[in-house]
């Protein structure tokens, strides 16, 4: 699995689920953090991060589980997402 963004054939930046929810998570935790410090400004800012990089998660979960096989190219969502990776059986 892609840990990173990667470009798809379309030049559209996307991002794999685990990665945005990862980084939601990531971003919640230091919002949380800088609320006890009294850093309200950059907890309100993180905040907002986290939520954005949660709505990317649960757009590509969707996207993904409702995605038939042959609506797009090659097997699905995955595949048009994330071309360069392999099968479990062809790693």
């Amino acid at each position: 699995m892609t840990t990173e963004a990667v470009t798809t054939p379309t030049d559209l930046i996307t991002m794999a689920g685990p990665v945005a929810y990862a980084k939601a998570v990531q971003h919640a935790q230091t919002a949380a953090q800088s609320a006890e410090l009294g850093d309200h400004e950059s907890a309100r800012t993180n905040a907002a991060v986290a939520q954005a990089f949660a709505a990317i998660a649960g757009a590509e979960a969707n996207a993904r589980c409702s995605a038939l096989v042959g609506r797009y190219p090659e097997g699905g969502w995955k595949q048009h997402t994330h071309p360069e990776d392999k099968p479990w059986w062809a790693r």
